[in-house]
């Protein structure tokens, strides 16, 4: 018997059930699992050429600013990022919550088919936006030259080739967002199977 790609990555109705049932236990999994995995792959963007995304370093920056060296040499420290990665996945839910809980309905969507990955993907192109154009630039590494939705090489050096820290940027969103979809995709138990 053989299964196509749709069936096999098809969520089981039992959990988009659970899901509908419980949106807010729902969006927080989804968004808590989004969120891991899209932390994970910004530290590892360098094994393809990317600068590496440590959102919690970042985090842990701005929220615990005594514990990093005024000139950065402990950046990431054990403390920078034990506060950064809280605040980070208290982002990534409070956002998920976001998405499933105001802003889901109101997503259009293009094709019949994985509706809920679509609307994590155009939601986190708007992440992209705001993240390029305002976070980096003015509150991650604000003074430091990044530029217009940080394609500027910033004064460290460490953005030389412009275009990859927004490309970077815009892959960890776009994997957020469509974990975030596929995880959170709701199916009233009186909706009938396709």
């Amino acid at each position: 018997m053989s299964r196509n790609i749709e069936s096999v990555l098809e969520p089981d109705n039992r959990y988009r059930y659970w899901v509908y049932n419980h949106p807010v236990a729902g969006a927080a999994f989804a968004a808590f699992v989004a969120t891991q995995i899209a932390t994970i792959w910004g530290y590892y963007g360098i094994g393809i050429g990317l600068p590496s995304l440590p959102f919690p370093n970042y985090n842990g920056l701005l929220f615990a600013p005594a514990s990093v060296a005024a000139d950065g040499s402990n950046f990431g420290n054990a403390a920078s990022f034990f506060v950064g990665q809280s605040i980070h996945f208290v982002n990534g839910i409070v956002f998920g919550l976001w998405f499933a809980l105001v802003v889901y309905n109101q997503i259009p969507t293009f094709f019949p088919k994985a509706k809920s990955i679509q609307k994590g993907l155009l939601f986190a192109i708007v992440q992209t936006i705001i993240s390029i154009g305002f976070l980096f630039p003015y509150v991650y590494a604000p003074k430091s030259g990044f530029g217009l939705f940080s394609f500027g090489d910033n004064v460290f050096g460490t953005n030389p080739d412009h275009w990859k820290l927004p490309f970077a940027i815009l892959l960890w969103h776009l994997l957020w967002g469509a974990i975030l979809g596929y995880l959170y995709d709701p199916k009233r138990p009186d909706e009938p199977t396709i």
